[in-house]
């Protein structure tokens, strides 16, 4: 099974293993990347090598003490340990990925490292072949013995069957974005009033209004709830329940409020629990709870250091996480990962490292879902270019199929977009992603506005409340 295999050399510039292009009789398909030093090799350097094709990613680094910049090759042994964990959680061997370290202008022990990985590799291939002709064995028989109970029956297919084929249909007019009005929340003026005093009318009436714009799930944030907090929650949740039969997402970062409020509910099983974190302290109460009563669960992407710094620790940060929630009975289809959208005037940085970060989600932990505060990206800015930000960037998010997004039902255009109204304009920016550069010139005003906001959420113009008029 070794016949075209393909191995993947991600190497520090100071090997000198960058400028090889053959290394010795190796019956193997070799494609060598360089970096300025090990320390620059990234989890996404070596997941995107196996989803480009590699059968296995090897990692050359100087050898340990001689690192030019003291501990970039210590630090790239640890990205490699993050990947095999990650490749661990997906059920792929982490054995397809390995590090070594190499002398300068010595390439004679990294060849001998190179063969060694290549017999491992083929071992590997043959292994994993071998079990999954087994596996297929073993649902064809399955399948024979299934067929005659079928037959029996006439193959009527079951009431169950019925409804859950239909449930599996997409919705005519392809992909939707779930919307989770944001509106009903304790900084508002108006409603943050309301519940303060207990006063039930501003919130269901919000709550009704709210759905006949079209959400899906109504986001009720309540903050820290310091202060009776349980009889808050279950108070909030009891009252919307009232009135609509619109899903709750209950958001508030006090695990015994979340804990009252989810209970109070009429139908916890419909309930979007907003939000589990790592930290022990809301892991271990919430977890069990949402296990129990079957919630769905917004798993936060907050660290114990805070806000993750890039793609890498997001993936070492969701891999932890929802393996968490797996040992509490959570499945990954009831867990809605945030990676918590920053806002532009920060920069576009963070916002790309989302992007890379989701285009390898599934294949870290397939089937999970995402969700994201839409409107956090247009935060600080004018109020009334928020809009445009936000439709733009919920658009882009759509390349990477996003599955829900907390964001502002009253903007009638926004939800058009999630609702898959705007087919073309959701083709220019996917279009844009892909690398193609219109001609401003040939746009009409509205591509055109959707042209300069793209651009600046991507980072190739930088972001100034004037970037509509530049």
């Amino acid at each position: 099974m070794s016949e075209g295999l393909k191995i993947a050399v991600l190497c520090c510039n100071y090997t000198n293993l960058a400028d090889k292009e053959d290394f010795g009789p190796i019956p193997a398909k070799l494609k060598v990347q360089k970096f300025p030093c090990g320390g620059h090799i990234e989890i996404t350097d070596i997941l995107r090598a196996l989803r480009e094709g590699a059968d296995g990613v090897l990692v050359a680094v100087c050898e340990e003490g001689k690192c030019h910049n003291e501990k970039g090759n210590v630090r790239a042994e640890k990205r490699v340990l993050g990947a095999k964990k990650i490749l661990e959680e997906i059920k792929i061997s982490p054995e397809r990925v390995k590090v070594v370290y190499v002398k300068r202008q010595d390439t004679g022990d990294f060849i001998e490292n190179l063969k060694t990985f290549y017999k491992e590799l083929v071992d590997i291939i043959d292994k994993e072949l071998r079990q999954k002709e087994e596996e297929k064995k073993a649902e064809e028989k399955a399948k024979e013995e299934k067929e005659p109970a079928m037959a029996v029956t006439g193959g009527e297919p079951s009431l169950k069957e019925v409804k859950e084929s239909k449930e599996e249909k997409p919705e005519e007019g392809g992909y939707r974005v779930v919307c989770i009005a944001e509106s009903i929340n304790i900084m508002s003026k108006k409603i943050g009033a309301a519940m303060k005093a207990r006063d039930p009318k501003p919130i269901q009436d919000m709550a009704i209004e709210e759905t006949k714009l079209g959400a899906d799930y109504l986001d009720l944030n309540i903050g820290p709830a310091k202060k009776d907090g349980p009889e808050f929650a279950s108070w909030i949740v009891k009252i919307v329940e009232e009135v609509v039969d619109t899903p709750i997402s209950l958001d508030t970062t006090n695990p015994d409020a979340m804990t009252a409020g989810v209970k109070a509910s009429k139908n916890p099983g419909n309930l979007l629990m907003n939000s589990i974190t790592i930290q022990p302290s809301r892991l271990e109460k919430l977890g069990p709870l949402a296990a129990e009563l079957g919630c769905n669960v917004v798993a936060l992407l907050w660290g114990e250091s805070g806000l993750p710094r890039d793609a890498n620790e997001r993936a070492a940060l969701v891999v932890d996480l929802v393996g968490k929630l797996n040992e509490y009975g959570i499945p990954n289809e009831r867990i809605w990962v945030d990676p918590i959208l920053t806002p532009i005037t920060l920069g576009a940085d963070q916002i790309l490292e989302i992007l890379n970060f989701m285009s390898m989600l599934q294949e870290i932990t397939p089937g999970v879902k995402t969700t994201i505060g839409l409107s956090n990206v247009s935060n600080g800015v004018a109020t009334p270019l928020r809009p445009y930000l936000n439709r733009v960037m919920l658009m882009i998010l759509m390349k990477y199929n996003i599955y829900s997004a907390i964001l502002d039902v009253y903007d009638k255009e926004l939800v058009e977009i999630a609702k898959g109204k705007h087919p073309d304009w959701v083709e220019l920016v996917h279009r844009m992603l892909d690398g193609e550069e219109p001609d401003p010139k040939t746009l009409s005003p509205k591509e055109l506005e959707i042209y300069k906001t793209v651009r600046v959420l991507t980072g190739k113009t930088i972001f100034s409340e004037s970037w509509l008029e530049l």
